[in-house]
């Protein structure tokens, strides 16, 4: 069974560091800030609900460009599998993390091989972002 999810990638000014997420004491893997796309739900409406329960910020929809879809192992349980649509986009405010997040944490290059960095991210999404610029 694939999992659809929205993600949003939130680079520093440098661009050399992406926010991710720790969501509770269950799950020691950081994951991108998003989730799961309701029935129905665009990708767009998906970001602006998921973003502001988890990081208590506002995204501005105009901002939002699909960076890529990537397909990978979700982070708790390896043998499924998540397609997840990542955007970048703006914010309003300052991220925090909310009651559906236990803490936030800025990766860069150098987390490649931080296991608490999750597969999906490690393998998937950061090889493409530093092949094609976007992580520096």
């Amino acid at each position: 069974m694939i999992i659809d999810k929205a993600a949003l990638l939130i680079l520093n000014k440098k661009q050399s560091k992406f926010l991710v997420c720790r969501p509770n004491k269950h799950n020691e893997q950081y994951i991108m800030p998003g989730g799961k796309i309701e029935e129905g739900e665009s990708d767009v409406k998906c970001l602006v609900r998921e973003i502001k329960e988890e990081l208590s910020v506002k995204v501005n929809p105009l901002s939002l460009s699909c960076v890529g879809i990537y397909s990978g192992p979700t982070a708790l349980e390896p043998e499924r599998i998540v397609r997840m649509r990542v955007y970048a986009g703006k914010i309003i405010g300052v991220p925090k993390a909310s009651s559906e997040i236990l803490s936030l944490h800025w990766i860069g290059k150098n987390d490649q091989t931080n296991e608490k960095v999750s597969l999906f991210i490690r393998q998937v999404l950061m090889p493409d972002l530093i092949l094609r610029g976007i992580l520096k």
